[in-house]
């Protein structure tokens, strides 16, 4: 994100004038954690939603210690520069959140049904070349019915996490 761009997002938006450089860069760090849920919810993802979801507007107000209001004019503002960004496993030059982030990000998400650790389908649109609904690219849904269920993933360096994953149905009509 270029500070150019960063603060010419922000001209527009008075509620975001005095708010503190630390809890917006908190914000960006935690939008991309949010990342593939907030995907997960929109039907497009080569382009960021105009508006995130109640779930995750709260989670970034809690995290950042702003209301909620506060979370949609940073939304409003950011979206097309935090769309950019990239978590390491995606892009060698991403973010990389600390351990103590995914922590603070889980202590959150849990009660909403989702976390750090969330598991989303592999593909977003059917992979029979036969069918209406098939794409050659990943980036629009076609698939739909989430099915979100509790789960639980073994890791070596931290045990047993509490997780959830995510399903994606084809309805034959």
């Amino acid at each position: 994100m270029q500070l150019k761009a960063f603060c010419a997002s922000l001209e527009h938006y008075p509620l975001l004038q005095n708010l503190d450089i630390s809890k917006i860069v908190k914000f960006a760090r935690y939008c991309t954690l949010a990342r593939p849920s907030i995907e997960a919810g929109t039907s497009n993802i080569r382009i960021p939603p105009d508006t995130i979801s109640v779930h995750t507007q709260i989670l970034l107000g809690e995290v950042i210690g702003k209301d909620v209001l506060v979370i949609r004019e940073l939304w409003s503002a950011l979206k097309g520069q935090l769309w950019q960004l990239s978590i390491s496993g995606d892009d060698p030059h991403g973010i990389v959140p600390t351990a103590e982030e995914i922590k603070c990000f889980n202590t959150f998400t849990l009660p909403l049904s989702t976390s750090y650790w969330h598991l989303y389908p592999p593909t977003r649109v059917c992979t029979s070349p036969g069918c209406e609904n098939y794409r050659e690219v990943n980036d629009i849904l076609t698939l739909t019915e989430p099915l979100t269920h509790r789960a639980a993933l073994f890791i070596l360096h931290q045990g047993t996490l509490p997780i959830f994953t995510t399903s994606l149905l084809l309805l034959k009509m």
